[in-house]
C-alpha cells in the first residue's frame, strides 16, 4: 500500500514566510494552521484545501483549539506564563486575555 502525500492548494498570498507573521498565525489557537513547503521554504497559513492532485506539499496540520478547552488559566498561571511571549512575564502580565487571544504588551 502506497502512502499518497497530501498537497495544499489555495491563495499563495495567505502564506506567511517571515517570523513575525508566522508567529501571529501560530498565536491564533482558534484557527487551523497548515504547514506548507513552497519551493523549499516553509510557510504557514490558516486557509487552504487539501488534495492528492495539485498543490504544494503539506508538511503538517494543526487543528484549531478553543482556548477555553485549555482549562482555567487562574488554576495554572505558570502555563499561561509559558505561553507568554513578552519575556517579562511574572504571572501577572496582561499579554493574554482570558479568551486566549494575544494582546500585544
Amino acid at each position: 500500500m502506497m502512502n499518497t502525500p497530501m498537497l495544499w492548494a489555495s491563495d499563495m498570498a495567505s502564506l506567511a514566510f517571515d517570523e513575525p507573521t508566522m508567529r501571529a498565525k501560530l498565536e491564533r489557537l482558534d484557527l487551523p494552521v497548515y504547514v506548507v513547503n513552497v519551493g523549499g521554504r516553509v510557510g504557514l497559513t490558516h486557509e487552504g484545501n487539501l488534495s492528492t492532485g495539485n498543490g504544494h506539499p503539506l508538511l503538517g496540520y494543526v487543528q484549531p483549539v478553543q482556548p477555553e478547552s485549555l482549562g482555567d488559566p487562574d488554576l495554572c498561571p505558570k502555563l499561561w506564563c509559558a505561553l507568554c511571549l513578552c519575556n517579562r512575564c511574572d504571572g501577572e502580565c496582561d499579554c493574554f486575555r482570558r479568551d486566549g487571544h494575544r494582546v500585544r504588551p
